[in-house]
């Protein structure tokens, strides 16, 4: 609890998975309503194409995060060799 009170432990990435997750349900939810209105057009896009698309940017905004851990391990593997 105290590194997220620290800011040290982001919630942002668990928020991310989440947006990606609810998003794709809508996105199949939407599909399948599509099909049922013979909107034909529309299924490929909705069911494939929306997880999809939506997944990519949900990753590009969760790189920046694991960047973030990664150099923060580095960083406290360096401080620990330099105490050594």
């Amino acid at each position: 609890m105290k590194d997220f009170l620290f800011f040290r432990r982001m919630i942002t990435p668990w928020l991310i998975t989440l947006t990606f997750w609810l998003g794709s349900i809508l996105c199949i939810a939407s599909g399948v309503y599509c099909l049922y209105n013979h909107q034909w057009g529309m299924v490929f896009p909705v069911l494939v194409l929306g997880p999809l698309g939506l997944r990519l940017v949900c990753e590009w905004f969760i790189l920046a995060f694991r960047i973030n851990e990664t150099l923060t391990d580095i960083k406290q593997t360096l401080e620990m060799r330099e105490k050594l």
